[in-house]
């Protein structure tokens, strides 16, 4: 992933920087005001470009905190590291001998998508948050941990454009529930 957003932030340099040199060529044929004017947008455009490309390369991999609301109101702040790559995706929780109470890890999928995850090799129980693009929360899984095959599958039933896994039973003592729970990630 950051390999493509480094492909990514290239090309996206290299269009801007050709259509820079074709406005130094045609500047011959304009006013110096109209030639700043547009030379200022190029050089803004560039600057926008590098700071989103920037921006999205520090999530892939990073941390960020999620915070989970219910109708009542209460909060649920989690900080979780990022699986950016797709190594991390794999791996997830697995292995870990424990979590902290307000730590997990929070999985982005480039486009909503129907999911499955399963607990292979991993030894702590989980509530599995399934969010939809619109950050509501459309499924929750309380996971258990499995060291043989085979392992249940946990599904999305729907698609969705993460997925945070957190310490069991977190979510029903924060009374977070599908479809009416909302989700804020902050980075």
């Amino acid at each position: 992933q950051a390999q493509l957003l480094a492909v990514l932030q290239r090309r996206h340099l290299a269009e801007i920087s050709e259509v820079f040199l074709k406005v130094l060529v045609k500047r011959k044929a304009m006013g110096a005001l109209k030639r700043q004017l547009i030379i200022t947008a190029i050089l803004l455009a560039i600057i926008i470009t590098a700071l989103m490309l920037r921006q999205e390369s520090v999530v892939a991999g990073g941390k960020a905190v999620v915070e989970l609301q219910s109708e009542s109101g209460k909060p649920l702040a989690i900080r979780a590291e990022i699986a950016g790559t797709e190594e991390e995706t794999q791996a997830g929780l697995m292995f870990r001998q424990s979590l902290g109470k307000d730590e997990g890890m929070l999985f982005i999928y480039p486009k909503a998508a129907v999911v499955n995850f399963w607990m292979k090799n991993t030894l702590i129980p989980l509530d599995m948050v399934f969010i939809s693009e619109d950050f509501t929360v459309v499924k929750i899984h309380h996971a258990v941990p499995c060291t043989e095959e085979p392992c249940p599958l946990y599904n999305s039933e729907q698609p969705v454009k993460y997925v945070l896994e957190i310490n069991e039973n977190l979510t029903t003592a924060y009374g977070i529930q599908e479809g009416s729970s909302r989700v804020e990630i902050i980075r």
